[in-house]
C-alpha cells in the first residue's frame, strides 16, 4: 500500500488540487462557507507553497551527494533510470510539478478578491508537502533501505537489461558490472548480498540466452566473466555454494545449458596453481566427496556423470599441482582415497557407484603413468584404501568391484602388447 502511494503521487497530489477546486465551486453555488480569511492569511498559504515548491532544489542536492553510491554494483545515478525507481523519484518531474504549483499559487493569489479560491489554496499546499514528503521519503528509503533498492532491481532489471541489450547492444557492461558486485561481495563475505546478486545475474544470463545469433566472442566473454564470478564464490563460500547458486542461475537457459560442465571444474582447476597454505584452506574434498547428499544431486540437477567428472578431476589436479610440497599433497591424497574408496553408499546389483566407477579411472591413470615414483606412491594408497576398511565387508557387491580391478590389472598385464613393453607387463 505504501508502495504504491509513493508511486503515484504526482496522481494523488493532481487530486487533492481537484479537490480544493470542487470545494471552491461548491462554495460559489451555494454561498455556503464555514469560514472566513483575511489577505493576510493568504499570503502565508502562498509563502508556504513557494517554501515547499523550493524543497525540490534541496532534494535534488541531497541526491547529487550520494550519486556515486553503489547498490549491488550499479551506481545511484544509473538506479534512476529503471522503471521501477522512476515511478517514486523523478527528479525531472518532481521539479516541473513544484513550479507548477508555485505558478498556480501566484494565479489563485491574484484571483482572491473575484473568487472563491481558498479551499484550492489549501489544497494546493496540502499537495505540496505531501508531493515533497513522498519524494523525500523515497531518497531516504534508497539511501537506507537495501532491500527496496533490491525489490526494485529484482523487478525490473531483466526489461532493463533486455532495452539496453536490443538498442545498444550494451551487455558487456552489465555483466562487468554484475561480476565485480560478485568478486566484491564474495570477498567482504556478505552471503546475502551474494545471494542476491546471483538472483540478478540469472536475470542477465536469460537474456543473453535469448538473444538470437549472438558473436562467439561475446559468447566466451560472457562464460569466463560467469566462471570468474563462481570461482570467487566456491572459495569464500565453498565448492557446495557454488554449485547451487550456479544452477539457480543457469536456471531456464537452454543454449548455454553446456556451461555448467566446465564451469563445475573450473573452481578445482585453479587448485592446480594452489601452494600448501591455499591447498589446504581450500581444500573441495569433503565436499566433492558428499556432493550425493545435496538436494541438487538428488532432484537430477547434477547427473551421475557429472559427480564422476568431478571427483576424477579433483585426482588430477592435485597430482598435477606443482605448488604445494609432495608432503601436504600426498597428505590430501591420502585422505581422499581413502574416503573414496570406503563405499557406504548402497548400489543396485550388477552396477557400479559413481565412487567405484572412479576409481577404475584413477587405477587405469595408475596403469599408464609414466612417473615410476609416482605410479608407486598412489599405487599403494589404492591398495590400502579398497583393503584397510573394506576387507571384511560381506556385500557381493564389493567383490563386482574387486573383480574389475583385477580385470583392469589383468588387461595391462597381459593384454596391452601394441603399446607397452614386456619389461612393463611384467612389473
Amino acid at each position: 500500500m505504501k508502495e504504491k502511494i509513493y508511486c503515484n503521487w504526482l496522481k494523488i497530489s493532481s487530486c487533492i488540487i481537484i479537490l480544493g477546486i470542487i470545494l471552491d465551486i461548491g462554495v460559489g453555488l451555494t454561498g455556503v462557507s464555514q469560514f472566513t480569511v483575511t489577505e493576510s492569511y493568504m499570503d502565508y498559504i502562498f509563502a508556504a507553497i513557494v517554501s515547499v515548491g523550493l524543497l525540490s532544489f534541496s532534494i535534488i542536492a541531497l541526491v547529487a551527494g550520494i550519486l556515486q553510491e553503489k547498490f549491488y554494483g550499479y551506481k545511484l545515478r544509473e538506479l534512476l533510470t529503471f522503471d521501477g525507481v522512476k515511478k517514486r523519484i523523478n527528479l525531472r518531474r518532481y521539479i516541473r510539478t513544484s513550479l507548477l504549483q508555485i505558478v498556480l499559487g501566484i494565479v489563485l493569489l491574484s484571483l482572491f478578491f473575484r473568487v472563491s479560491c481558498v479551499n484550492t489554496m489549501i489544497c494546493l499546499l496540502v499537495a505540496a508537502i505531501f508531493s515533497a514528503g513522498c519524494m523525500a521519503y523515497s531518497v531516504f528509503d534508497i539511501m537506507v533501505n537495501d532491500e527496496s533498492v533490491y525489490r526494485t532491481l529484482e523487478n525490473g532489471y531483466e526489461s532493463l537489461v533486455k532495452r539496453d541489450f536490443n538498442k545498444n547492444g550494451k551487455i558487456s557492461y552489465h555483466i562487468n558490472t554484475l561480476t565485480n558486485a560478485l568478486i566484491e561481495s564474495c570477498k567482504e563475505r556478505n552471503l546475502e548480498e551474494m545471494e542476491k546478486l546471483c538472483t540478478l545475474y540469472s536475470a542477465l544470463i536469460r537474456v543473453v540466452d535469448n538473444k538470437e545469433d549472438l558473436p562467439w566472442e561475446q559468447v566466451n566473454f560472457v562464460e569466463t566473466r560467469f566462471q570468474q564470478a563462481c570461482c570467487n564464490i566456491s572459495t569464500e563460500f565453498g565448492y557446495s555454494k557454488m554449485l547451487e547458486q550456479s544452477i539457480k542461475m543457469l536456471n531456464g537457459v537452454s543454449k548455454y545449458g553446456y556451461w555448467k560442465e566446465d564451469l563445475y571444474l573450473k573452481p578445482i582447476q585453479e587448485m592446480k596453481y594452489f601452494n600448501d597454505e591455499e591447498l589446504e584452506k581450500n581444500d573441495y574434498r569433503n565436499q566433492v566427496l558428499s556432493l550425493c547428499v545435496l538436494k541438487e544431486y538428488k532432484d537430477g540437477s547434477i547427473t551421475d556423470y557429472e559427480w564422476k567428472r568431478i571427483l576424477y578431476r579433483y585426482f588430477f589436479v592435485l597430482i598435477k599441482n606443482e605448488s604445494a610440497t609432495p608432503k601436504i599433497k600426498y597428505q590430501i591424497l591420502k585422505s581422499y582415497l581413502s574416503e573414496l574408496l570406503y563405499f557406504s553408499r548402497s548400489c543396485e546389483d550388477g552396477k557400479l557407484l559413481v565412487e567405484e566407477e572412479v576409481a577404475l579411472e584413477i587405477l587405469k591413470y595408475i596403469m599408464n603413468t609414466d612417473n615410476i615414483e609416482e605410479q608407486k606412491k598412489i599405487y599403494t594408497l589404492f591398495i590400502r584404501s579398497i583393503t584397510g576398511k573394506n576387507q571384511y565387508e560381506k556385500d557381493m557387491h564389493y567383490f563386482l568391484f574387486l573383480s574389475m580391478v583385477f580385470q583392469l590389472i589383468y588387461y595391462y598385464a597381459y593384454c596391452e602388447m601394441d603399446v607397452r613393453t614386456e619389461e612393463y607387463r611384467k612389473k
